[in-house]
């Protein structure tokens, strides 16, 4: 025997226009999105499921999510990781950034960010300063802390930026 159950209107109709509204999420959109966020596969269908198929918006729900995850993970001691040097004309910048395993150390995604931080550190800090990592995260509206954020979501490790020093290195 079946037993059926009443359900208001409402929530019949509000799911019908849900699924209508739904924009259907296709692998090129997934490739895409992957591609330019480099994120896993099934959070970008995730983010572009959430986001109706908009590209720029599953771009930001990915930034929150990783931004989410470095939060959920920061209690894990990162020991390990690089150091990034960055030189110019006016002088040399290093920055420490560091991850949980040595094994992050060798992934090609965690170098693109040390080498983003490095030229950011050595951008902000052109008067030959030493800045903190939490003026270098904060500074150009947060922009270190969305790759950073990135980062985490992608490499899924926990990832601080240790040590900023920029001009003469005092590190020597």
């Amino acid at each position: 025997m079946f037993a059926l159950r009443k359900l208001p209107i409402s929530t019949l109709l509000s799911a019908s226009v849900r699924n209508l509204s739904a924009a259907p999420v296709t692998a090129q959109m997934v490739k895409k999105l992957r591609d330019t966020s480099g994120a896993p596969m099934m959070d970008c269908k995730k983010a572009l499921g959430a986001c109706d198929g908009d590209t720029d918006k599953a771009m930001d729900w990915l930034r929150a999510k990783g931004i989410a995850r470095a939060a959920s993970s920061a209690e894990r001691i990162a020991s390990e990781g690089l150091v990034g040097v960055f030189t110019d004309s006016r002088g040399i910048t290093l920055v420490e950034v560091n991850s949980e395993t040595d094994f992050v150390g060798k992934n090609s995604d965690f170098h693109n960010f040390v080498d983003i931080v490095a030229r950011a550190a050595a951008d902000y800090s052109a008067g030959g300063k030493d800045v903190s990592p939490e003026e270098l995260l904060a500074h150009n509206g947060g922009a270190i802390q969305n790759a950073l954020g990135l980062a985490v979501a992608t490499i899924r490790e926990n990832i601080v930026v240790k040590r900023v020093t920029a001009g003469m290195c005092a590190w020597l």
